[in-house]
């Protein structure tokens, strides 16, 4: 069911990104998204049309696992 709706709404969920950017454009804001084709950044776009690449440090990912105590 998920999927059929995806499928339905997938024009509209491409566009959220476009939207998203010039809604802060008309509100004078910052627009800060993540590109997958630039690793460990961060896009900065602001309202007068430029950007800025935001590198972020290597950052590692770890579990925890909580066991409760009994």
């Amino acid at each position: 069911m998920l999927m059929e709706l995806w499928n339905r709404r997938r024009e509209d969920v491409a566009k959220t990104g476009e939207i998203a950017l010039a809604r802060a454009k008309e509100a004078g804001v910052t627009a800060y998204y993540m590109d997958r084709s630039i690793r460990n950044a961060i896009i900065a776009h602001h309202p007068d049309g430029t950007r800025e690449i935001i590198e972020l440090p290597e950052a590692s990912i770890s579990s925890v696992t909580d066991k409760p105590n009994r």
